[in-house]
């Protein structure tokens, strides 16, 4: 190829070097193609193939520098490869330097739009600084960059969490605000979060902290008038400014100082009466009549009971057992089983966990709240909001530096405990997470759903290890041993498996319960695995080797949960009789008890001298307590089990008792002795209500049937057969002339009460009637529907229809009215009680409880008390104090 034409030569080396492209043999071809282009620099062809070859060879630099000379001279001929030769160059950078490499991938689609490589490329590179930036945290640049690589919806969930976690700053802030006794601040704080808030239920809670500051920083305002004024000496004013304040707040106190106090001191030094040196803390202000002008003062008074009893569980340190409850978590001294602390919720605990030093409980609630509390004090350490629904396990690991949830929205959460950030969430597409369970040594958590598998979890980045299947029913308890290298696992139908979890096998099964099993533990020192189970049973096997040893003491009542004292010598169980129970080991013999919670609330009476409340509970048994000061005076068995129901006569003397067992039990009320028992209806007992005279006594039950009994003698007067199913309430007439009752059908029937006539009946288009009682001057009847519609009829010999107007979302469950001025109060399934007025339906307050529909409400007879039941088993009691 030595010719001396040009031309020649050029065309020589173009043949050879096409040749050798041809055979794909690149470094030939670049060779002669660089030397074409020598001879010719201005030749295209030359330039274009010698920059596709350079390409071929990975040259990319090289290949831009040729092309891109080539394509400031040809665009349209040069653009694919020299856009060829920069996606080239991209690729090879995008795992170094991924923003030089995006730059490229947008010069080749400015060049060539619809380059597919330089697309995807520039996708997969925002797809990879996305899932980088979710590792570190950093929800904003990885939202961002979610957005660039065309996956909106990871974007939108993504730009959801980020938002969460922009609120759960700022709701920490308003929290500390808030804790620090700062509540203007808290409350602009709060009021930023509004502005932000898009879920309704996150929106009323903030709403809710943002109108408790407010009136934080009212009272605050108040309380400063009145020390200044105190200070100074101007009692007048100091009185009038702490009524006020008490009137407001009965138990306001600042800095330990309390309202209260301060108003005995001021009304004291401003009198020229003498007042009795009465300690402070005894200071009691007379609660004032419960009307439509200060039914939005209406406070919490007091809290009978202990609430429902939920799960245990020993702190490692052995001091403490931890017992939590539909109001809150009780510490027992392990010794004594003396109570040592209460840490008040005022909420369902659905879950609890103890972290390994004992320095930390962790509650979780049916809104999808967790709270973490010092065990010391019993004071609230933050709150951590990420589920949505009801909290069914938390587990601390061995380090107690993070925390996993699992929940009725079917996540699993991972928190780091220091400060409440979310560290991981694994999207496992379950129903619900029923329970989970932590390795010794944090490596695995096991998460328990509602199908028959056992998921291993690789903690805390939530990655599947294992998958263990073979139970037939669904597993509902799970436990690692001690040593971590097996894992037992127990379902609903009793079968019991034991996994090896080196390889995630079956390593062996335990003789079946036959029954639900309801606690799973293994003892702390590696030695038992103990199960029980629905029937009150509970069983120990040595846990290596699987041999059955004992069976603990039979339990009268179901069990519902089981731990281990950390010194192996003890178990622990609650169970469905409320009681706690706690058992040797070695000897299975139940040694110790505790039996102060009471279980769900059916119904409820105010004795007639308002002095003392009578509490009906689903287990037959009737508590009675005092008003004042709270104290439980006495217990009864009225009945053998299942819900009862209750009313004290006019004149005070005969405690009514009716229940599951279809019999009506009359009581005397001063010394609680069993007077009569009346064998009432073929069926359990719905209600019952004495006449306002006392003459009469009427009964319903599920048989359909309103009885009506002469009283103080029980003789059978008139059966009521209403024919529209069972009878849920019955009411008199405030003269007693009419008995109302409820029935299945939707149906109100009103009698005469005396001759037994059935003088009308209500029909409409409403849903079933739930509730009903007469007006106070007995000139309307009143009923309360599942569709939470209040309906109003006037008692003539029309029977009139009024008005209706809607009280709840969801079905009303019992209404009350006041004896002396016709204020309505309605019980939802909410677990919220509404005040009204019937004659313009104005809603004056809303008071909530903390769980379960209200089952029961009354008025004391002077009006100045009214007195709510719920299915969590306390007795709330509210009133306004000062008048």
């Amino acid at each position: 190829m030595t010719s001396e034409d040009p031309a020649a030569r050029l065309q020589q080396y173009l043949t050879v070097a096409q040749g050798y492209y041809a055979q794909h043999q690149w470094e030939d071809a670049a060779h002669y193609f660089r030397a074409a282009l020598n001879t010719d620099p201005d030749n295209l062809q030359a330039a274009l193939k010698l920059g596709d070859t350079l390409n071929h060879l990975d040259r990319f630099e090289e290949a831009i520098t040729v092309l891109e000379i080539s394509y400031q001279k040809d665009p349209k001929a040069s653009r694919t490869f020299f856009a060829n030769a920069l996606v080239g160059r991209a690729k090879a950078l995008s795992l170094k330097d991924d923003e030089t490499a995006l730059k490229l991938c947008e010069q080749v689609l400015e060049i060539l739009p619809n380059h597919g490589l330089a697309y995807q490329l520039k996708l997969s590179i925002w797809m990879r600084r996305a899932d980088a930036a979710l590792l570190k945290d950093d929800l904003g640049t990885a939202s961002l960059a979610y957005r660039q690589a065309g996956d909106s919806s990871r974007a939108e969930h993504i730009e959801t969490l980020y938002r969460w976690q922009i609120e759960a700053e700022l709701e920490k802030q308003a929290r500390s605000l808030e804790m620090a006794g700062k509540w203007a601040e808290a409350a602009v704080m709060y009021q930023k979060l509004l502005k932000t808030a898009a879920k309704k239920e996150i929106k009323k809670s903030w709403e809710d902290a943002y109108h408790r500051c407010q009136e934080e920083e009212k009272l605050l305002q108040i309380y400063t008038t009145g020390l200044s004024a105190y200070k100074a000496q101007n009692w007048e004013v100091a009185k009038t400014t702490f009524l006020e304040l008490v009137n407001l707040r009965p138990d306001y106190h600042h800095k330990e100082q309390w309202a209260a106090e301060l108003l005995y001191l001021s009304i004291r030094a401003n009198s020229s009466i003498v007042v009795s040196e009465t300690p402070s803390s005894t200071l009691s202000l007379a609660p004032g009549i419960i009307s439509a002008q200060n039914a939005r003062r209406l406070v919490r008074l007091a809290r009978l009971g202990n609430g429902q009893i939920q799960h245990l569980a020993f702190t490692p340190d052995q001091r403490h057992l931890v017992v939590s409850s539909s109001i809150g978590l009780y510490l027992y001294g392990v010794q004594t089983l003396e109570k040592m602390r209460f840490i008040d919720t005022d909420a369902w605990v659905t879950a609890f966990a103890i972290s390994p030093d004992s320095a930390t409980i962790a509650s979780g609630f049916e809104d999808g709240l967790i709270w973490l509390w010092r065990m010391f004090d019993g004071s609230p350490l933050r709150k951590m909001r990420g589920h949505n629904r009801q909290i069914n396990a938390l587990a601390f690991s061995p380090d107690a530096s993070w925390l996993a949830s699992g929940a009725d929205d079917g996540f699993v959460r991972f928190w780091q405990t220091a400060d409440g950030r979310t560290l991981q969430v694994l999207e496992g597409r379950l129903e619900s997470v029923r329970n989970l369970a932590i390795a010794p040594d944090s490596t695995t958590l096991a998460v328990v759903a509602t199908d028959s598998v056992v998921r291993l979890r690789r903690a805390p980045d939530g990655m599947m290890t294992h998958a263990l299947s073979g139970h037939k029913a669904s597993v509902v308890q799970v436990a690692y041993a001690p040593n971590g290298n097996s894992l037992a696992s127990a379902s609903e139908d009793g079968e019991i498996r034991i996994w090896n979890l080196k390889n995630g096998r079956l390593q062996g099964e335990l003789s079946s319960t036959a029954q639900k099993v309801t606690g799973l533990a293994y003892s702390p020192n590696g030695e038992f695995l103990a199960a029980s189970n629905n029937k009150g049973d509970t069983v120990i096997w040595a846990a290596t080797s699987g041999k059955f040893l004992r069976t603990l003491q039979k339990s009268p009542a179901p069990l519902k949960c089981l731990a281990f004292s950390p010194d192996a010598q003890l178990i622990a169980g609650t169970s469905e009789d409320q009681t706690v129970r706690i058992w040797q080991t070695d000897s299975g013999q139940l040694t110790r008890g505790l039996e102060e919670f009471t279980g769900s609330l059916a119904s409820l009476a105010f004795s007639r001298d308002g002095k003392k409340i009578a509490a009906a509970y689903r287990d037959g048994i009737v508590r009675f307590w005092a008003v004042s000061g709270g104290a439980e005076v006495h217990k009864m068995r009225a009945h053998p089990t299942g819900p009862t129901h209750l009313a004290y006569s006019p004149d005070g003397q005969i405690l009514a008792s009716g229940g599951q067992d279809h019999v009506v039990r009359l009581w005397s009320a001063e010394t609680n002795q069993l007077l009569q028992t009346l064998p009432a209806h073929a069926s359990p007992m719905t209600t019952l209500t004495f006449s306002p005279d006392g003459k009469m006594l009427g009964t319903g039950s599920a048989d359909g049937v309103l009885k009506l009994w002469r009283m103080p003698d029980g003789g059978p007067m008139h059966a009521l057969a209403g024919g529209g199913g069972a009878v849920r309430q019955a009411s008199f007439s405030p003269r007693g002339a009419m008995i109302a009752a409820t029935a299945d059908d939707g149906s109100v029937r009103i009698w005469l009460a005396s001759a037994g006539h059935l003088i009308y009946t209500l029909r409409g288009n409403w849903g079933k009637v739930t509730s009903l009682c007469f007006s106070h001057n007995g000139a309307e009847l009143i009923c309360g529907t599942a569709d939470g519609l209040v309906l109003i009829w006037r008692t003539t010999t029309e029977w009139s229809f009024v008005k209706r107007f809607q009280a709840h979302k969801g079905p009303i469950t019992r209404m009350a009215v006041s004896p002396l001025n016709g204020l309505l109060a309605v019980g939802a399934k909410d677990n919220t009680v509404g005040l009204w007025t019937i004659t313009d339906e104005s809603l004056l307050n809303t008071l909530e409880g903390s769980g379960g529909a209200i089952t029961d409400l009354a008025f004391s007879p002077d009006g100045t008390l009214l007195t709510t039941a719920a299915e969590e088993g306390v007795i709330r009691l509210w009133g306004v104090v000062g008048g």
